[in-house]
């Protein structure tokens, strides 16, 4: 059935199974509600318990039988549904009551829990605070210690430099006392004993020359050369005995050492900014290797611990661990033998030798047989240090016989190293040694290792030269004869090194270059040992012994990046004239890729030099076989490389100048960025080139205030070392404001009267002055009161005042820009600035136009051509000249004054400068003022410290 049940004119149906079980569910429902209960027939409303409910059936209902049911429900006892509904009522109420309880009980569980909550926050807040606090106190504290071990290791460093000079003074006053000593004669003898002395020297030659004796050629000097010393002798009976019985004396076996020498401290020497390198070089993934050649195949050892201590402190990381991980092979060891002090290198390489199954014979010998007293004291300290136990005992069990007992001689540090000679001595241990080998049996190895071992290298040349008149072969060839083995190898070595240590060395590393295959730890290890003793020294003797150059060999023999490092440490990356001369030809006729090394690794000066070297060598001009064999852009930029930096602004001036039509644009970019010297030159070389003025071919080029202003900047009438004077920079800022802003019309004579003859500082000041009176800057005046060729010149002169770096991106820029490539001007600014500041154009190109200049040449440029640029570019930001920081310097000065290229410059103006040196320039410094000025060479002056010269430098990261 189904009950229906209208409440305010809504009809709401419940079909149910049993209509008794439900009835009273519907009448609480009535009462509950308070809504009326109207019959099924539509009569009045009535009381619920007098109700009679009528089922109604539902929409689309029907019975099985299709006829739909009708149920009467009569409601007729009223209490008992009171008493009912009156009971569920009560119910209903507790069950609210106890709701309403638990409601209460969870609001004030919630109150407890957030105050909970509240106690707990603030206690954990309280402990952060304290545990912020004790982080922050153990941070200092940890700063403070590191504070301390940098002291500390400073301090170590200062006191082992304070050491070493300390017995270097000692050594230095102890050689003063022997000399002063040696030089005492009793001044007291008359005169007229010299003379009877002399006289009887020359009865006693005379006596000897009529019964056929030819006097000695010490007797000879002496009653010529060395009259006094001759009677001093006489009075000193040693020493009359050992020129009486000395031969030659004891000049000739001094010997020269050092006469070329090798690698030099690196000039512009930053720790600091060479960690950076480096650190920028191996970071994230891969590894730019040519950085680490440039940075570290250039500097001396003392420099490169000076790096690995600034890596340290920087980034705290090792740089040893982290040249580690990035390098391997051949490359990591010539790495690892560079960071490497010489004690330690050298106590590295000895326990190689001895170490494990056999011995390498050859490099204990060298390294043992080739070093002084003050060398093995040290290595045998740091090979303590290094492996826990001496190195005597290692020697001593990997060793034997008489070759033992001589290294361990050695090791023993008993060589006298006076360099001293005393040809007496030399001749008693001559005799010694021919009658302990080829005077006897066998052999006395014992005496061998005495003489060999005992006396210096300048005492040793005189006993080889002593040993001619005992025996019939020289000291070598004996030692070879009553010798066998390592003990004469080793032997061999010591003689060798004390008659010439450069050609023992090339002897060595022809050796382990010979053959099939190359030794490479040898070839590390002599070349990383000698490249700052007497590397040149041993290339010249290779020179002379083999035939052929060591570099040349170096290069035949080795690959790589192995093969660039190598190369580095012969200081002067290999240069020779001659043979670039004989590369660039052969590459002129082979194309194999060389052209980069011979133009673009040197320096101009150096390919000026071998461009004579040509044409001496095959008389022809190269710049002529150039023109004819070459093609094209690279062409052009071949001969601008090898062309001297006037002579290429002449001849890129008259390029501009020549035929129809001006090239303007080339015209401004030389003649608006030139200094007066500059100018000077390049007007004196385009008079000689061409027999013309260059004023008057300028001149017949262009017209108006155009005309007048390129004259005027011709004739170089900038005041190069005006300093600046605020007065004089406010009125010139008014002067232009005058002839333009204010007034109708444009006064274009001011604006070249003022911008082509001042400074280039002041006119920078003057810039900066004027945006203070206008509410336009000087740029934008022009841009509103000129126009055309003569704005251009304008603003290029402006720019290049406030920053020649920008100036010179912005040309590179649009010389590439678009399609098609102005290669006149991208070829004369490379090459132009390459030597003076192309390092910080690039950076500026970055920073301006958001692309590395290397990506914008390699898009607009290729083959020889664009590997040239990229090497030039390369090469320029390896450099570490730094850049020019504007500074407030009073004063003037200039370069016949050795106050330095730069002149003046002031706060905020960049100083072009002409760049036949490095600009380097150092802040004023207190009353050390007048040498903080970089020289003529391009350092810091004598007034500035390693220190403030770093601080003065304004140094970029490239990308």
């Amino acid at each position: 059935v189904c009950v229906c049940v209208r409440v305010a004119g809504y009809e709401f149906s419940k079909k149910v199974p049993s209509l008794s079980s439900h009835f009273p569910w519907w009448v609480w429902l009535a009462r509950m509600s308070g809504v009326r209960i109207v019959p099924a027939e539509g009569g009045p409303a009535a009381d619920p318990s007098d109700i009679e409910l009528t089922p109604q059936p539902m929409s689309g209902w029907a019975d099985p039988a299709g006829a739909v049911a009708e149920t009467s429900l009569a409601v007729s006892d009223k209490q008992s549904l009171n008493q009912q509904v009156d009971a569920l009522v009560r119910r209903v109420d507790e069950q609210n009551t106890a709701l309403d309880k638990v409601l209460a009980t969870q609001d004030q569980v919630d109150q407890e829990w957030l105050a909970s909550l509240d106690r707990d926050s603030r206690g954990m807040e309280e402990r952060f605070t304290r545990l912020e606090t004790k982080l922050k106190q153990q941070q200092e504290l940890v700063d403070s210690i590191r504070n301390n071990q940098e002291h500390i290791r400073r301090l170590l460093t200062i006191h082992d430099k304070v050491a070493e000079q300390d017995r270097q003074i000692r050594m230095f006053v102890d050689g003063q006392k022997a000399l002063l000593s040696s030089l005492q004669q009793p001044m007291q003898e008359p005169f007229d004993l010299i003379r009877s002395l002399q006289s009887t020297q020359a009865q006693v030659m005379q006596a000897m020359t009529a019964v056929n004796m030819t006097p000695e050629d010490a007797v000879e000097d002496l009653s010529y050369m060395y009259p006094i010393p001759a009677v001093g002798a006489a009075l000193q009976p040693r020493r009359q005995r050992k020129l009486k019985t000395g031969g030659e004396g004891t000049g000739k076996y001094t010997y020269a050492a050092d006469l070329l020498g090798g690698m030099t401290p690196y000039p512009h020497f930053d720790a600091d900014l060479d960690a950076k390198k480096l650190f920028k070089a191996m970071k994230g993934w891969g590894t730019r290797e040519r950085v680490l050649i440039a940075v570290l195949g250039s500097r001396v050892c003392e420099q490169r611990m000076q790096i690995a201590q600034a890596y340290n402190t920087n980034y705290r990381r090792d740089l040893m661990t982290d040249l580690h991980k990035e390098t391997s092979g051949n490359f990591q060891a010539l790495l690892d033998a560079l960071m490497t002090t010489p004690a330690d290198f050298d106590a590295y390489s000895v326990h190689r030798a001895v170490k494990g199954l056999g011995t390498n014979d050859t490099a204990l010998i060298e390294v043992l047989c080739t070093r002084t007293n003050d060398q093995i004291r040290a290595m045998k300290v740091a090979y303590a240090a290094r492996y826990g136990h001496d190195v005597e005992s290692d020697v001593r069990g990997d060793t034997s016989g008489s070759y033992q007992q001589l290294l361990l001689a050695i090791l023993a540090c008993q060589r006298d190293e006076s360099g001293t000679v005393d040809l007496e001595k030399a001749t008693d241990d001559a005799r010694r040694l021919y009658q302990a080998g080829e005077g006897k049996a066998g052999t006395d190895d014992n005496v061998f290792i005495t003489v060999f071992t005992r006396n210096n290298f300048n005492q040793l040349r005189a006993i080889a030269d002593m040993y001619k008149k005992f025996g019939e072969h020289d000291i070598d060839k004996i030692v070879s004869k009553e010798t066998s083995f390592n003990f004469r190898k080793a032997l061999t070595t010591i003689m060798h090194c004390a008659l010439s240590p450069p050609r023992l060395f090339a002897t060595l590393v022809h050796d382990a270059m010979k053959g099939a295959g190359t030794r490479n730890t040898t070839l590390i290890r002599i070349l990383v040992t000698r490249c700052e003793v007497d590397l040149k020294d041993v290339c010249l003797a290779y020179q002379q012994m083999f035939k052929q150059s060591l570099q040349a060999r170096v290069r035949a023999e080795t690959s790589g990046n192995f093969q660039k490092l190598l190369l580095e440490l012969f200081a002067d990356d290999g240069f020779d004239p001659d043979a670039d001369a004989k590369t660039f030809k052969s590459e002129l006729e082979t194309r194999k890729k060389e052209f980069h090394r011979v133009l673009a690794h040197r320096t101009l000066a150096q390919r000026l030099q071998w461009r004579e070297a040509y044409l001496a060598n095959y008389r022809r001009s190269v710049v002529s076989d150039c023109e004819s064999k070459l093609s094209g852009d690279f062409r052009r930029l071949a001969v601008a490389m090898l062309t001297p930096a006037e002579e290429l602004a002449a001849v890129y001036v008259r390029k501009a100048v020549a035929g129809l039509g001006t090239n303007n644009t080339g015209l401004i970019e030389i003649l608006c960025s030139r200094s007066g010297a500059e100018m000077e030159k390049m007007k004196k070389t385009y008079q000689e080139l061409y027999g013309r003025s260059l004023v008057d071919d300028v001149r017949a080029d262009t017209s108006g205030s155009y005309q007048t202003l390129l004259c005027a900047l011709i004739e170089a009438t900038r005041d190069e070392h005006e300093p600046i004077d605020q007065d004089k920079v406010t009125t010139a800022a008014a002067q232009l404001f005058k002839a333009g802003e204010q007034r109708l019309g444009t006064d274009e004579s001011a604006f070249i009267q003022v911008l082509t003859t001042h400074s280039w500082a002041v006119t920078g000041a003057i810039c900066e002055a004027y945006s203070k009176l206008c509410e336009y800057d000087l740029e934008r005046s022009i841009k509103r009161e000129t126009s055309l060729n003569f704005k251009r010149a304008l603003l290029a002169i402006i720019q290049v005042a406030r920053s020649p770096e920008s100036y010179f991106a912005s040309r590179l820029y649009h010389a590439m820009k678009g399609i098609g490539t102005r290669d006149d001007s991208l070829i004369f600014i490379m090459v132009d600035r390459a030597e003076k500041d192309l390092k910080f154009i690039a950076e500026s190109f970055f920073s301006q136009f958001k692309i590395t200049l290397e990506s914008m040449i390699t898009g607009d440029t290729s083959g020889h051509y664009r590997k040239v640029l990229l090497a030039l570019l390369e090469r320029a930001r390896l450099t570490n000249l730094p850049r020019v920081k504007p500074q407030q310097i009073a004063g003037s000065g200039g370069d016949d004054d050795g106050d330095g290229a730069a002149g003046h410059l002031q706060q905020g103006v960049h100083q072009p400068v002409d760049m036949v040196v490095p600009y380097v320039i150092a802040p004023s410094v207190g009353a050390g003022a007048p040498g903080a000025l970089g020289g003529a060479a391009g350092g810091p002056g004598r007034g500035s410290s390693s220190a403030t010269l770093r601080d003065s430098v304004v140094t970029h990261s490239h990308t």
